[in-house]
């Protein structure tokens, strides 16, 4: 499975490359790195490999009222981490230690999660 996060940037941010390669237990792809595109892999073989990419256009979305000024740039990429509930202070205390920001805690029915930004203002959601 090969899944792909676009992101407007000129090229992929660095930060961002770096951030999720260890927070999805990923290595950078041998010769993947280039001017315009990064990819990691799963190093066992088993999960999904991650191209990030340039792409031309902006933002998608307006910002959310309730969204800090560091993040209202920047949602072209967003990943969901399931790790089930009990593990939510663990998996974002070491998000935090990335450089990941807590943005706001969530909750539909029975369904929990945190919202947080990489250290680029890019969200994601420990669910």
């Amino acid at each position: 499975m090969r899944a792909t996060a676009r992101t407007p940037r000129p090229k992929p941010g660095r930060a961002t490359v770096a951030f999720w390669t260890p927070a999805l237990g990923h290595v950078r792809e041998p010769g993947s790195d280039k001017p315009d595109n990064a990819t990691i892999v799963d190093p066992d073989g088993r999960g999904s490999a991650i191209g990030f990419l340039k792409v031309p256009e902006g933002r998608v979305r307006a910002p959310r009222d309730d969204d800090p000024e560091e993040v209202r740039g920047h949602d072209r990429l967003h990943f969901d981490i399931r790790v089930g509930a009990e593990n939510h202070p663990e998996v974002v205390a070491k998000l935090i230690a990335r450089g990941a920001m807590k943005l706001w805690d969530g909750r539909h029915e029975s369904h929990a999660w945190v919202t947080m930004a990489d250290g680029e203002g890019n969200k994601l959601c420990v669910a």
